[in-house]
């Protein structure tokens, strides 16, 4: 470890320490090597390539054969993933191992943490290309690493497509002494494709005299392997989008019937679908702008690489890649900017379902508006048919009053005050002065009466808001409670305070 990491970087080994948990899980056949060795032919321009058969290797003491069983031969070791966002199968220790047998730059740690268990992708860890040279005797060393994504259809609901990754690190050792470049590749979980295409074109046997070609085919192999799938993923955003869009467009804004409610397609679950897909579209902007920026700097380093280690540039094939790179830039570029207007319309859908939402909603509020109008003119006209009802019986209530005192009189007297004569003439009786006698004083009796009663259950109900305490004093149903109140009354509406209180 101490070959690859700089010890003093307590907050690295820290973070290291932190996620080896999730990390790092030996199972069996924890990392796999795979040589290509290249012997020259009776023809100058041509020599035979050589792929072995993939060796597992299962702790340091295998590794440590492995390094020094073919030091001359480029060699590709993998780890694999049984699934995205699990662990990697192997161990820290032996990994550790492996970096520390072949020197491998600290970058590399900033590589394995895209991998591991995680709850939610953060498309903001995955590290830019990083290159480094550096001039060691007898020779040179360059490395690079880098991370791919690519785009695998799973066919899994409700989202069948899964963004999945690959690291990929590749050193280079030149000694002037000798006749070709060494590269060793560590790629971590590459796709099952990435590895049957790398043993198809690579075991062809007779390949052009090109020292850096076996390498800038593993690169150009994991390059088309991460751009073959974001096409039909966009075509699948694009899917959903038209959903979504056609379920606004055929939903009614209004009714054309009064008594049948507006047929809506588009709901609230629609609108978080569409804010999901919004969100997996500009991950997929992010990807996208950091695999343009990956391909332009593998097209540079292979230029650079070209230039440093292929004697004959007019014999190699390295142009020729780098062409096929600017299609592949080309290509991410035509994709991002498809992802960017995708994710336009995935907002301005949102929004058009949302105004429809918002505008039902205001109807809703408006037609409940309209409804408690109705409902307060309906109160209002009880409220007036109430009143007219209690000046009705009010009235009654007068008459009643006054009617009532003479009807007593006649009853109490027992006096025919009108009777018929023997020739059937209407005489009043001499003594009729008594019924105004008697039923005048009891009606004005009883119009005080009823008067003071109702000034009485005003003034408690006045004292009782003013004066809570005072409240029992209007308990007492007898007249000399009455008079005590009626006075408490004058003295509050005259402001002097209590009767006993002298000023």
């Amino acid at each position: 470890m101490a070959g690859c990491l700089d010890l003093g970087n307590d907050s690295f080994l820290e973070k290291i320490n932190h996620r080896s948990h999730n990390l790092f899980q030996a199972r069996d056949e924890q990392l796999e090597v795979f040589f290509i060795s290249r012997t020259e032919t009776s023809d100058v321009n041509k020599q035979t390539t050589k792929v072995t058969r993939p060796k597992g290797i299962k702790d340091e003491a295998q590794l440590e054969e492995v390094v020094t069983e073919r030091s001359t031969c480029d060699r590709i070791y993998t780890i694999r993933q049984e699934r995205s966002w699990t662990t990697l199968n192997i161990s820290r220790q032996l990994f550790e191992g492996l970096l520390k047998s072949h020197d491998v730059f600290p970058h590399i740690w900033k590589v394995m943490f895209t991998f591991g268990r995680k709850v939610a992708e953060n498309e903001y860890t995955f590290p830019a290309y990083r290159a480094h040279s550096s001039e060691l005797q007898p020779g040179t060393v360059t490395e690079v690493a880098y991370v791919l994504r690519r785009a695998e259809l799973k066919k899994r609901q409700p989202n069948p497509w899964s963004i999945r990754q690959t690291g990929v690190y590749h050193k280079i050792s030149y000694d002037e002494d000798s006749k070709e470049p060494i590269s060793t590749f560590i790629l971590i979980s590459p796709s099952p494709v990435v590895e049957e295409q790398m043993h198809m074109y690579l075991q062809r046997g007779c390949l052009d005299h090109d020292k850096m070609k076996p390498s800038n085919l593993v690169h150009q192999i994991l390059v088309a392997d991460s751009l073959s799938g974001w096409m039909d993923y966009m075509a699948w955003l694009e899917e959903q989008y038209r959903e979504k869009f056609d379920n606004i467009m055929v939903s009614d804004i209004a009714s054309k019937f009064q008594d049948q409610p507006p047929e809506r397609y588009f709901s609230i679950e629609d609108r978080l679908s569409l804010s999901q897909l919004e969100e997996s579209t500009t991950d997929l902007i992010l990807i996208l702008q950091t695999m343009v920026n990956n391909l332009v700097r593998i097209r540079d380093q292979l230029n650079k690489n070209c230039a440093v280690y292929c004697g004959n540039r007019s014999a190699c094939s390295c142009q020729c890649m780098v062409e096929e790179y600017k299609e592949y830039i080309y290509q991410v570029e035509v994709n991002l900017n498809r992802a960017e207007v995708l994710r336009t319309r995935f907002q301005s859908t949102a929004k058009l379902g949302l105004d429809i939402l918002n505008y039902e909603e205001a109807t809703i509020l408006r037609e409940v508006g309209q409804a408690s109008r109705q409902e307060s003119t309906h109160i209002a006209e009880l409220t007036a048919t109430s009143a007219r009802d209690a000046t009705a019986v009010k009235i009654l209530t007068i008459i009643g009053v006054i009617f009532l005192p003479t009807t007593i009189v006649t009853g109490f007297f027992s006096t025919q005050f009108v009777h018929l004569d023997n020739s059937d003439k209407t005489q009043i009786s001499a003594q009729v002065w008594i019924i105004f006698a008697v039923s005048v004083p009891l009606t004005a009796i009883t119009f005080m009466l009823w008067w003071v009663c109702v000034r009485s259950q005003a003034s408690t109900s006045s004292l009782e808001k003013t004066a809570p305490c005072s409240k029992t004093r209007f308990s007492l149903a007898s007249p000399i409670s009455w008079l005590s109140t009626r006075t408490q009354v004058l003295d509050l509406e005259s402001g002097t305070g209590s009767p006993t209180e002298k000023h």
